[in-house]
Order: structure tokens, then sequence, then C-alpha cells
């Protein structure tokens, strides 16, 4: 390419109006009218992304809660549990104990150890 077919700055291609420095300065309350949208929009994100992050967390407890619930469904329909450290109906029981006189096997029975003397 030759230097001769080089053309001068106003000849030639028109240029935009972006380009050629003709831009309008925004006045005070454009910027601020600009400000406010951009405000405006950053909120709106903001908003659905923590509605998104609220959906997501009810759904992880939706998930737990019907978990939970098919656990004690099939466990305990409809029966109570009765504590091994509740009161004992008799005079003789132990509290504690949860499995004695159950099952058909009864206490352990422990010989008395006597006093050892030498």
């Amino acid at each position: 390419m030759t230097v001769s077919l080089l053309l001068p700055v106003g000849q030639g291609q028109k240029r935009s109006g972006e380009d050629a420095g003709l831009i309008k300065p925004k006045s005070k309350r454009d910027k601020i009218a600009a400000e406010r949208e951009y405000k405006k929009k950053k909120a709106q994100k903001k908003a659905q992304r923590l509605k998104q992050l609220e959906e997501e967390r009810e759904s992880e407890k939706n998930k737990w809660l019907d978990f939970n619930a098919k656990i004690f469904s099939k466990t305990s329909k409809g029966k109570v549990k009765k504590s091994i450290f509740a009161t004992p109906d008799s005079v003789s029981g132990r509290v504690g104990v949860g499995t004695c006189g159950k099952s058909g096997k009864p206490m352990t029975q422990f010989p008395q150890h006597e006093k050892w003397k030498k």
C-alpha cells in the first residue's frame, strides 16, 4: 500500500456521531435517571436470586420432612414408645433396665459375694 492512497481525515467515509466525538455531555438529571435505572435493575436481579435461593431451601426442607415422615410412619404408626427411664409400674421394678422380664427371659441373678477375710 502506498502513501498516496491515504485520504485526509475529513474526506472519505463518514463516521457515526459516537466515533466523531459528537456525543452530548449528559446532564445531571440524565445521570441521576441512569443511576436509578441501574440500581433498579440490580435490585431486581438480587430479589430474583434471593427468591431462587429460598426456593432451593424450601425444596431441601421438604425433602427432609418427607424422609422424616416416611421413617416415623414405618416404625411407629400410632404407637407410643415407652422410655426405659420411666418410673416402673411395680414395686420391684428397676429404672433404666428396659428389657428385663421381656421376651421370656428373667432378670439376670447375681450371687451376693461375701466379704473376703484373710
